[in-house]
């Protein structure tokens, strides 16, 4: 017979409440589901709420529990409007006060309630253990509060515990069975994305076979987050080797091809499909964000690319740790990183992780020897309201990247349309940037007058410096310099698959045909000389270059320099003070030359 049989048929709501009393049992203060079951908040005393029969054996209760020692109680109690009720009645003595008095702490436990709640969910448990024997599927669960994983199987409605560890314990004891460095490098990655998610999640991986003989098998998993009655985070997920029969819809972006391979985060194809997911899934606020470093040809150029290899992977694992949990961080190959946030919503929170990125990139940088000054430059977009799709939001964080390279670097720009206007592209030319005109000639102005100081300073040394910060700073990808009579470039710099051949161009001076007063061409988008030299378009447009800006000026020995500033891959529209600006720059350079 069930111990509740003994009460009455009506039956309080009453599952859990707690009180504190003084010595004389007067209730100073209590939680809501207390005072509901009284029903009233004042004079109440407690051992009114007690079965009469019981109060000897509650004040023996009350006087031996001691600090660290609780007791308890099974009797009957009752509210204002019930019956009385089984109890469970827990009494704690910590020296706790309530405004000076020395209170006791008591808990109360409705067994009747409990029991009523714990019947069905046996059931339940039961039926889902017999579930789980039919599927043999291996299932692991991760308990973050006590760090420790535990992986079985179901037989007989009974789970099988093939191991339980800490997750270091388990890292060393799979690896110790790997015997590759991906298979190592791909587990580790899982290890880090199970930390630090907070969401549903997909993996494959390698790791012995745990039911069987131990041999090295790929598996995938899938799973979940869900949360204990602390709020401390468990991952629970199912596995099953994928020799057995994986169902062929796992996404891209939980397949280990989704990856890059040196960072661990998501490539440029998964991040695309993670978002178009996302949007599809649910009309909640995502922000894309497209993160750049700043100056990183020049960390290459002085460091060193082993060096420079370094810096990506510290700034991919900042970038990763400050997202941690609230969307995906991607690199898309080279020095260009990507955010998409999930459960991030307004401007305000947007702005506090990516300043928390950038701050965590200079602490991380301050404390090398090199006391290298890394900076970022960021973009964003938000989800709807820029964009309702990939292509859009990726369009326009990439262009208020660009807004932040050219207002100074080491920023963030997220996109308003009151603040930052339109963001166009006419005729297949993109617009330098849509900085407004007095900030952009005041930059470009400030850029030309540091090249000149340096050039000043350190003269021919300073060359490599001044072309990357040209770059950077006035949208160029590649720099030509040619001298009159030789075919071949005297100075280049940039990312050229293959430099154009200039021949008679610069040998016999044809190119001057084409320079507005002997001085400059300007050509946004390279078809504009198709039609007035197919020649010079071939051989331009056969290395990519689809904008080019010369400059022309002679040397202190006479001899006629020319300066060639391409864009690959893509026309530029320049302002006029863009044009004037490289104009000087070329006129310095020419003094040095």
């Amino acid at each position: 017979m069930l111990i509740t049989d003994f009460n009455c048929d009506e039956k309080c709501n009453m599952v859990y409440c707690s009180a504190s009393v003084n010595e004389n049992y007067v209730v100073l203060m209590a939680d809501d589901y207390f005072y509901n079951f009284v029903g009233k908040t004042v004079g109440i005393s407690f051992t009114d709420l007690l079965d009469p029969n019981a109060l000897d054996e509650f004040n023996v209760a009350f006087r031996k529990a001691q600090k660290g020692h609780p007791s308890r109680m099974i009797t009957k109690a009752k509210g204002s409007s019930w019956d009385y009720q089984l109890v469970d009645i827990l009494i704690k003595n910590e020296n706790h006060q309530y405004n000076g008095v020395r209170v006791w702490d008591i808990e109360i436990n409705n067994i009747y309630s409990i029991e009523k709640k714990h019947i069905p969910l046996m059931d339940d448990a039961y039926k889902y253990r017999a579930y789980l024997s039919l599927r043999k599927d291996l299932m692991f669960d991760y308990d973050f509060e006590f760090d420790r994983v535990t992986i079985y199987q179901y037989n007989s409605s009974k789970p099988t515990i093939l191991y339980r560890c800490n997750l270091m314990e388990l890292h060393d004891l799979v690896v110790a069975a790997l015997d590759s460095g991906h298979k190592i490098r791909e587990f580790e990655n899982m290890l880090e994305k199970l930390k630090s998610t907070n969401e549903n999640f997909r993996c494959e991986f390698w790791m012995p076979n745990f039911e069987k003989d131990n041999k090295v098998v790929r598996y995938s998993f899938q799973g979940m987050i869900t949360y204990k009655h602390n709020r401390s985070k468990v991952a629970i997920g199912i596995g099953k080797p994928m020799e057995e029969d994986i169902s062929n819809s796992i996404p891209f972006y939980d397949t280990t091809e989704g990856r890059d391979p040196f960072t661990g985060l998501y490539n440029k194809r998964a991040c695309e499909e993670y978002v178009i997911d996302s949007i599809a899934l649910n009309d909640a606020k995502h922000y894309l964000c497209i993160i750049d470093i700043d100056n990183f040809k020049t960390i290459n150029d002085t460091y060193g690319h082993m060096y420079g290899d370094e810096v990506i992977l510290k700034v991919a694992s900042a970038i990763n740790s400050c997202v941690s949990g609230r969307g995906i961080a991607g690199r898309f190959g080279g020095d260009e990183f990507f955010i998409f946030t999930n459960h991030i919503s307004d401007e305000a929170h947007i702005r506090s992780l990516l300043t928390a990125i950038r701050q965590k990139i200079v602490d991380i940088f301050s404390n090398e020897e090199k006391q290298l000054h890394v900076t970022l430059s960021i973009g964003a977009s938000l989800y709807p309201n820029d964009g309702k799709n990939y292509k859009d939001l990726f369009n326009t964080a990439d262009k208020c990247l660009y807004l932040a390279k050219h207002k100074g670097k080491n920023r963030y720009i997220i996109y308003v349309k009151d603040r930052h206007g339109e963001l166009f592209k006419e005729n297949g030319v993109t617009s330098t940037y849509s900085m407004d005109l007095v900030t952009q000639t005041e930059y470009l102005s400030e850029s030309v007058a540091d090249i000149g100081i340096s050039l000043a300073k350190y003269g021919k040394d300073a060359i490599t410096e001044i072309f990357d910060k040209v770059r950077n700073d006035f949208n160029v990808d590649g720099i030509r310099i040619y001298k009159s009579g030789q075919a071949a470039p005297i100075f280049i710099r940039g990312q050229y698959v293959k430099v154009p051949q200039m021949d008679d161009y610069v040998v016999k001076d044809i190119l001057l045909q084409h320079l507005t007063q002997n001085k400059y061409l300007l050509l946004n988008s390279l078809v504009n000389i198709e039609g007035e030299d197919k020649d010079f378009f071939d051989r331009h447009d056969t290395c990519n270059i689809q904008s080019i800006f010369v400059a022309s000026y002679f040397d202190a020995n006479g001899v006629r320099l020319y300066f060639c500033y391409d864009c690959i891959g893509r026309g530029v529209r320049r302002t006029e003070s863009e044009k004037n600006n490289l104009l000087t720059i070329s006129k310095m350079l020419t003094e040095i030359l």
